[in-house]
């Protein structure tokens, strides 16, 4: 069976117009790239004050975050860092992966719209998982959810996944 299919490989010829070589070097643009990874840059505060040097930060972000490609990090304030993303499913995993805290204290992270100074960013809320335990199954819908989630402050989303309820 094997030998029979590099029998028939070996005969495949190509015409002489097949073979011929296209040049696609004209067509390839980088219009929008830019902009697309201006789409990935965020910013974080440490709230309690001041960070570790850029190099100790990236390590240890490097291994809590576990992106798919790499990221780079500035730090222009000592309680202030920059982030740049290449990746958009890296860029969910960050923001829904939260919230994120390093050495006692929380960091807040926020999308940097491409045109927006880092000091004009509002670091004074963040976002947070609310778990409850024990509550009645016949009470764990998105209504209520939401109901509760208002409770403390802004409801974002409901994670049907681990609700322990079947839409079935």
């Amino acid at each position: 069976m094997e030998n029979e299919l590099v029998k028939k490989l070996s005969s495949i010829d190509l015409t002489e117009e097949e073979e011929s070589i296209i040049d696609l070097e004209d067509t390839v643009t980088t219009e929008g790239v830019e902009e697309a990874i201006k789409e990935l840059g965020h910013a974080g505060k440490a709230i309690k004050g001041k960070l570790p040097s850029v190099r100790i930060l990236k390590m240890i972000l490097s291994e809590a975050w576990k992106l798919e490609k790499d990221f780079d990090l500035q730090v222009p304030k000592e309680d202030i860092l920059s982030i740049q993303l290449y990746c958009y499913k890296d860029k969910n995993k960050f923001l829904f992966g939260g919230p994120w805290h390093l050495e006692r204290q929380l960091l807040i992270f926020k999308e940097v719209p491409p045109d927006l100074d880092l000091s004009k960013l509002d670091f004074s809320w963040a976002d947070f998982w609310v778990r409850i335990r024990k509550f009645p199954v016949n009470m764990r819908n998105i209504q209520m959810a939401e109901k509760v989630g208002s409770m403390f402050g802004r409801f974002i989303r409901w994670d049907e996944l681990h609700s322990g309820v079947s839409s079935d």
